[in-house]
């Protein structure tokens, strides 16, 4: 008898733990694009927490749409985009991290620019992003991503699959304001 509840108790423990993992997968990268989107933090956290939220939600949503603006001044298209976004592997990511990490000193934006085309090759061309992202990622910028990238994947902060559904929901936000933009002009 007791052997028969705790095989029950297990086995309900373990599907609402699958379960969970299931709805944390499919749903916390909506959530986390979401909250990054919006424009108010929750009043309850601490204020040196809100000033940082805020810093990331600014830099997040103001890179976002010029990487739209970008892509639209380059014929490319989002769906083009996503779909590269979707054949990037963590793998891939971290081979291209590594051979960035073995540069050394960055001396010019141009270099992580082929290193990635390098990586990651598209069916379209690339080239038309060069000069926007050589305007907006200077050496200094460089360092402080590939230090970022590096601290989460050592610390293993986010998980790689839930970082891309994040990316990949916040440009599709941001095209609907592009389009909307242009649509109400």
């Amino acid at each position: 008898m007791i052997n028969k509840k705790l095989i029950l108790v297990i086995l309900i423990l373990s599907t609402i733990t699958v379960i969970g993992y299931v709805l944390y997968k499919q749903y916390a990268p909506a959530v986390i694009a979401n909250e990054l989107l919006k424009d108010t933090e929750p009043a309850f956290l601490p204020k040196k927490i809100t000033e940082k939220i805020k810093k990331v939600k600014t830099q997040t949503n103001q890179l976002s749409k010029e990487v739209i603006k970008d892509i639209h001044a380059s014929n490319i298209t989002l769906d083009q985009l996503l779909k590269a976004l979707d054949e990037v592997t963590e793998s891939k990511a971290n081979l291209l991290l590594d051979d960035i990490n073995r540069l050394g000193e960055i001396k010019s934006s141009d270099q992580i620019f082929d290193l990635t085309k390098k990586h990651f090759p598209v069916d379209f061309d690339v080239e038309p992003l060069r000069e926007p992202f050589r305007k907006k990622a200077d050496v200094h910028v460089l360092q402080k991503a590939i230090q970022k990238a590096n601290e989460y994947r050592d610390n293993k902060l986010i998980d790689f699959e839930s970082a891309k559904a994040i990316v990949k929901r916040i440009l599709i936000e941001k095209e609907k304001e592009f389009n909307q933009s242009i649509e109400s002009n």
